[in-house]
This record gives C-alpha cells, sequence and structure tokens, in this order.
C-alpha cells in the first residue's frame, strides 16, 4: 500500500509548507476545487510565506471566474482586498486594485459590506481599527 506524492504534498501543506499548499492547488484544482481552494486558504494565511500572496490572488481569480466552481464575488472580493491590505508585491496589488474595482461593479452595496466584514474578521481587525470604508482598491481611508 503506498502513498500517492499527492497525498503527500497536501500533508505538507496541512504542516504548514505554504509552498506544497500553492503546488496542490495547482495541480488539483480541475480535479477537486474544494481541496485546491482549501489548500490555497492555509497558503494565505501563513504570514511568513513567500507565496501567501499569490494564493490570495489565486483565490480571488477563481471565485471571481468561477473557477471555484461557481462565481462568488463577495469571496473575490474578500481576497483581492485582502491583498491590497496585506501590502503585497506591488505589482501584484496594482492587478488586484482593477480586478476589485470590476468585481465591485457587479456588486450590491450589501455584497461590498459582507466583503469588507469578512476581509477584516480574516485580517483579524475590529470594526474600529477600520471605522471608515475603504475607497474601493485604495489602502486609503474616506
Amino acid at each position: 500500500d503506498t502513498e500517492s506524492p499527492m497525498t503527500g504534498i497536501f500533508d505538507s501543506c496541512v504542516a504548514g509548507d505554504a509552498s506544497s499548499c500553492y503546488s496542490f492547488a495547482g495541480l488539483h484544482m480541475a480535479d477537486d476545487r474544494e481541496m485546491a481552494l482549501a489548500a490555497l486558504e492555509i497558503c494565505a494565511s501563513d504570514s511568513t510565506a513567500d507565496s501567501r500572496f499569490d494564493c490570495m490572488y489565486k483565490l480571488a481569480t477563481a471565485h471571481q471566474t468561477g473557477r471555484s466552481g461557481r462565481r462568488n464575488f463577495v469571496l473575490a472580493y474578500r481576497w483581492y482586498s485582502a491583498l491590497i491590505a496585506e501590502q503585497g508585491p506591488v505589482a501584484l496589488v496594482d492587478v488586484a486594485r482593477n480586478r476589485l474595482r470590476s468585481v465591485e461593479l457587479v456588486m450590491s452595496r450589501d455584497q461590498v459590506s459582507m466583503a469588507q466584514a469578512q476581509m477584516r474578521s480574516w485580517l483579524g481587525r475590529s470594526e474600529e481599527d477600520m471605522s471608515a470604508p475603504l475607497a474601493v482598491g485604495l489602502e486609503t481611508r474616506l
């Protein structure tokens, strides 16, 4: 009874190896979206991982395009916003800002509020820490 290499990669991911999470997600998005998205979330949560911002971006685009199984603009907005708020690489932040603007165009105000609340919760910030709304795609407060 031999273990699949994919099992080993996912085990490494769960043990905290963000690079393994990124690799696993890339290899499995087409056939096991749930596991691939879980791996990307583990990677995005690792504040020490070099690939963390790439994982946030992949999560956002997967939800924006429906690659996650169905389009979810609230989650796309959440992940683009988190990438921007966490000050990822400049080029990636610029792309995320543009995509965030396009996602917001198809969202209701309630959906934007929900996405912002999810992003604040994920970042561990309270409502008081972010009392003024974020300008769309910008790191400044209104």
